[in-house]
């Protein structure tokens, strides 16, 4: 089985600060995302990271009234 090939785009000319979140979704490759810092599009987590503690906040929300039991 052929290993799977994907077809990258170059870096956009555009400034990275002005890409929204879809053109950064669109255009991703390893080094664009190595090329962006945090900010209000990019959220990086620890290796480390356990998404155990969101997903019990956000149960307790889903159980609460008016939609919840």
């Amino acid at each position: 089985m052929p290993q799977l090939e994907f077809d990258w785009e170059p870096l956009p000319t555009k400034r990275l600060e002005l890409l929204t979140a879809e053109e950064i979704f669109d255009q991703a490759d390893q080094s664009l995302l190595e090329a962006l810092s945090e900010d209000r599009r990019i959220e990086r987590k620890p290796p480390t990271f356990s998404g155990e503690p969101l997903g019990e906040y956000l149960s307790m929300w889903a159980n609460t009234a008016p939609d919840g039991d």
